[in-house]
């Protein structure tokens, strides 16, 4: 394209002209503020650029449309058996999260009885590793059918990056399980402060930008936030010492001898699934990581050159995603019942509520079959 045809350099090199004649040199042009105007400015774009959005956005949307129904009837045709038992899992998973809350929550006298540390201003002991359990267990079961939803409309990224996430609730909930002692389910939880501190002084640093509309009194409200939760900050750290800012350092008790003594040691995530036995899921978890980062890898292997101009957010059949989505999604599920359903039941002596469990792991071993079988039979991807 004749750079002098440009219209988008014209209106460039204009404004920036028109403040150097307006203001000589005492104001030097800010070419990101004029890059920002000439955005916002609607009157530049020529009546022909709009009559060709008119056109293709339209076709766009439509092909879109179309792709979603298309490609969801052929996972549906092809993994519909694999998908059902899935949904079967997840159904009995929730019917699991009833059973372990109402345990919870009818069993306090059980619970308070286990706590050799108790303390009158907040949950500690038995009581706080259940609740813990029990959160973890359906954040886990949130994710598992985001999974199975993403899995039916065609998005395999999306679904591989979930099951990431999914992989790190089960290590967490692994460690928590382990716990007998219940301090490190107790310092898990403060460390829950340092998170939320990090997160409003974050939001507070943003306030400065102009971008941002901040309603009246947010900026007083915020603050007194923030030093509320600072005095709690300061009260854990008075408690366990500083190093229980740093990331994984609720855990260090979990951790094999030489680790654990050493202080100067940064505990990594990969010491946790080192630690829980769960280090073979390695490639899977970096598998996961390539979806979610914006890793040089990732980068240079998303171009489809044979359909250069098929846009990457289009849904698609991948049967290896699926598979390996689907077959991981009930494996884990199945664990992470396991492991918060035995902690429950065994800490409010409500014993047999782990047969709900048993269930519920037969009926995701039933899921593993089905996406092993129908892998087998599966058609190449659409």
């Amino acid at each position: 394209m004749d750079p002098e045809k440009s219209i988008i350099l014209t209106e460039l090199r204009d404004r920036y002209n028109k403040i150097i004649i307006e203001h000589g040199e005492a104001e030097i042009p800010d070419v990101v503020e004029i890059e920002n105007d000439i955005v916002e400015d609607e009157r530049i774009i020529p009546q022909s650029v709009i009559e060709e959005i008119k056109k293709r956005a339209p076709r766009m949307l439509g092909a879109r449309t179309r792709a979603l129904r298309d490609v969801s009837l052929s996972i549906a045709d092809a993994w519909g058996p694999s998908l059902s038992e899935l949904d079967k899992c997840l159904a009995l998973a929730d019917v699991v999260f009833a059973r372990l809350s109402r345990a919870i929550f009818t069993s306090g006298d059980v619970l308070r009885r286990k706590d050799p540390r108790p303390a009158p201003d907040r949950v500690t002991g038995a009581f706080v590793k259940c609740l813990l359990m029990l959160s973890l267990y359906g954040k886990s079961c949130g994710i598992a059918t985001e999974i199975a939803s993403l899995i039916k409309t065609g998005l395999p990224n999306a679904a591989l990056s979930r099951l990431r996430t999914l992989h790190e609730h089960l290590v967490i909930i692994t460690v928590l399980h382990n716990d007998q002692s219940y301090e490190i389910s107790e310092q898990y939880e403060d460390c829950s402060v340092f998170e939320n501190l990090k997160q409003l002084k974050a939001d507070q640093s943003a306030l400065a930008d102009p971008v941002w509309q901040v309603p009246e009194g947010y900026e007083e409200r915020l603050q007194l936030e923030i030093t509320e939760v600072e005095d709690l900050a300061r009260e854990i750290v008075a408690r366990r010492g500083p190093t229980i800012r740093k990331s994984y350092e609720w855990a260090r008790q979990a951790l094999p001898q030489l680790k654990r003594e050493n202080p100067r040691y940064n505990i990594k995530f990969v010491d946790l699934e080192e630690a829980v036995g769960m280090n073979f899921f390695r490639g899977n978890y970096l598998a996961g990581n390539e979806r979610v980062h914006a890793g040089s890898y990732s980068a240079v292997n998303h171009i489809n050159f044979d359909k250069p101009l098929v846009p990457q957010s289009r849904p698609r059949r991948d049967d290896w995603a699926i598979r390996l989505a689907g077959w991981r999604t009930a494996f884990l599920i199945a664990n992470v019942a396991h492991g918060v359903g035995k902690s429950i039941a065994w800490e409010t002596e409500e014993y047999d509520e782990f047969l709900y469990v048993c269930e519920l792991c037969r009926t995701a071993y039933n899921a593993l079959d089905a996406f092993v079988a129908t892998a087998g039979s599966a058609s190449p991807s659409a």
